[in-house]
């Protein structure tokens, strides 16, 4: 375990095959320190003051979450990032990159990671905060969260875990839920392709969860 006073790095010993995430994020829930919790996809790609977005929920003490826009990032800017770090100026390019999406069109309070801009229907820039759900990159108070947890048992694999989770924090607020979504580019993020090796992704155990996940749905 690597234990700085900023970092903290746990090694969990599991077979590729067995990767749970939701264990992952139980473990760092219990192993972080701090009054806030953000949970990030490794695969994310952030803008260069995203880190500090999550201090609005210290001024916002009636808001549940705070959601961030995410969306996949194609090749071609996905090569300009890297010709960008290779000049050392990779948060110029970030940013440029980001600047690309803030329009109205790009501003959707339920972003999907692929296109959140075609997400028609979904609530717009007004959105009541109690339909805000964002998406499975948000932070959250320690103490808003209590002793709500990832589901480990009906979802041992990758794949609706989050939509689960994210769930379970709203139901258990019900009207009292407040969501906020997070427009600035430079606190908005990317996402590189999800990886779809064997070790992280299984097709089957994918769709048996999605089943799972729409059966609880339903009983709602």
């Amino acid at each position: 375990m690597l234990d700085e006073p900023y970092v903290r790095v746990v090694n969990i010993a599991l077979p590729d095959k067995n990767f749970n995430k939701c264990l992952l994020l139980n473990r760092g829930i219990e192993e972080a320190k701090g009054d806030l919790l953000t949970f990030l996809d490794a695969d994310a790609i952030v803008g260069s003051s995203w880190i500090l977005g999550a201090e609005t929920l210290l001024d916002n003490p009636t808001l549940t979450r705070l959601c961030y826009r995410v969306k996949i990032l194609e090749q071609k800017w996905l090569d300009k990032l890297s010709e960008a770090a290779a000049k050392n100026s990779f948060d110029v390019g970030v940013d440029y990159v980001f600047a690309r999406f803030d329009s109205p069109e790009h501003r959707r309070a339920h972003e999907g990671y692929r296109k959140p801009e075609l997400n028609w229907g979904v609530p717009d820039d007004n959105a009541d905060p109690k339909q805000i759900f964002g998406n499975s990159q948000f932070s959250i108070r320690r103490d808003v969260l209590g002793d709500l947890r990832c589901d480990e048992v009906h979802y041992p694999k990758r794949g609706f875990e989050d939509l689960a989770f994210i769930r379970d924090i709203a139901d258990h607020y019900g009207d009292q839920y407040r969501g906020r979504l997070v427009r600035k580019p430079e606190r908005a993020m990317f996402h590189i392709e999800n990886a779809s090796e064997p070790e992280w992704y299984d097709q089957g155990s994918n769709f048996a969860q999605q089943q799972y996940y729409v059966k609880t749905e339903k009983k709602r």
